[in-house]
């Protein structure tokens, strides 16, 4: 009965073990990452891909939301090409847009006053990474982006 625990044991914590590094959006560097969560995505002619969500909080209280869409259904994200900051005024409530270059890539960075920050980028297939917080600076979205998409795909 014992030498059975000796065996189980070891092989239970392998299948957690493999089971737990099988996250499709990685740790980040500072921040203590939350359970992940997927969804299918699908269409009538079966399996189009994924949407996978993660939080990221710092023992400060800030906190990163953290949206990675994959496959064919989500399609490919292309960020247009204007140059300099956008803002939605006159209309709008004071946000700007920016078209800047993230690790080779075109991505889209929105600061809206009373939200915080979005940053938006495509990957190198089909699919993209969105990041939003009420509390991270410019600075420390793009890094914990850039971390993100190395880690994604493999990148150095």
């Amino acid at each position: 009965m014992r030498s059975r625990h000796f065996v189980l044991l070891p092989l239970l914590l392998l299948i957690l073990s493999s089971a737990a590094s099988g996250a499709l959006l990685p740790e980040l560097a500072g921040f203590q990452a939350e359970k992940e969560t997927v969804y299918p995505l699908n269409s009538t002619a079966g399996p189009v891909g994924q949407w996978t969500l993660r939080t990221y909080r710092r023992e400060n209280g800030s906190f990163l939301k953290v949206t990675l869409l994959t496959g064919s259904g989500p399609g490919s994200f292309t960020p247009g090409d204007i140059r300099g900051k956008k803002d939605d005024r006159p209309l709008g409530f004071g946000s700007t847009y920016e078209i800047l270059s993230l690790g080779g890539r075109r991505a889209v960075l929105e600061e809206i006053p009373s939200l915080g920050t979005a940053l938006a980028v495509p990957l190198e297939k089909e699919g993209s990474l969105t990041l939003e917080s009420p509390s991270l600076t410019r600075d420390e979205m793009l890094s914990a982006a850039l971390e993100l998409l190395e880690k994604i795909s493999g990148e150095k």
